[in-house]
């Protein structure tokens, strides 16, 4: 051990140090207690001004003119960066994009979602939509309906109404509950997942991994309903692109 300190730590400037293995905890933690004065540190304290605002609600719609016929939509809401609205929100970025491909099938157009989340300086949940069309190579175009762009934003605002009646088929909120699942499997193969789940919690003071598959099966639909009834309500914003 005092080895590899003098090698590899005595010398780092920042470092996060992960122990793993078939160990005793009390024991470890003794160790540590009694090596900790080997490591050379300094008190810093990040302060982050709290700004408290919050966002209009409502929609604003823009048009401009571009080589392709398109449309982007972001919605935005109010959502405090719990471990469980994490899951939630994923879920319902997963169903919305559902409704949406349904809602543009045999149109020509193809349609795509991604979410994030803001912290700073207020936490909000965000969806963008992207609905593009579809590349004449390797597709037969000749038996979908061409459909103007208002067209295409009318079928658009018409998927993005969710209320409490809404159903969703309880196997489709399975599957897309193992898809994510999987995904988390294998991001935990890479050293990147732990490095910036570590960073998250001791700079933000956030769990956002532990048990994450179990609150991801534990998500209801009433509250994957009210996630995306909260995103479709709120801020929303909208471009649509014309020839």
């Amino acid at each position: 051990a005092d080895t590899l300190f003098r090698k590899v730590f005595a010398s780092a400037d920042d470092a996060f140090i992960v122990i793993s293995g078939d160990m005793e905890m009390e024991k470890v933690k003794k160790m540590l207690e009694s090596t900790i004065g080997m490591f050379q540190t300094t008190g810093e304290i990040s302060r982050r001004r709290r700004v408290m605002f919050q966002p209009s609600a409502g929609w604003i719609s823009a048009q401009r003119h571009g080589r392709e016929t398109g449309v982007e939509i972001l919605l935005s809401t109010a959502l405090p960066m719990t471990a469980e609205n994490m899951c939630a929100a994923l879920l319902s970025t997963a169903l919305l994009k559902e409704k949406v491909r349904e809602a543009i099938v045999g149109t020509g157009y193809a349609a795509d979602a991604v979410y994030s989340f803001t912290q700073y300086p207020r936490e909000r949940f965000s969806v963008s939509i992207s609905v593009n069309k579809i590349s004449p190579q390797g597709y037969d175009l000749s038996q979908l309906t061409v459909i103007s762009e208002f067209e295409l934003v009318e079928k658009l605002r018409n998927a993005l109404q969710i209320s409490k009646d809404d159903v969703f088929v309880d196997a489709v909120v399975e599957t897309y509950k193992k898809l994510l699942n999987n995904t988390y499997n294998l991001a935990q193969q890479n050293p990147e997942y732990w490095i910036e789940t570590i960073v998250r919690r001791y700079t933000d003071g956030r769990d956002l991994r532990t048990k994450i598959m179990d609150k991801m099966n534990a998500v209801s639909k009433e509250k994957i309903i009210r996630t995306m009834e909260a995103l479709t309500s709120s801020s929303r914003i909208e471009l649509i692109v014309t020839e």
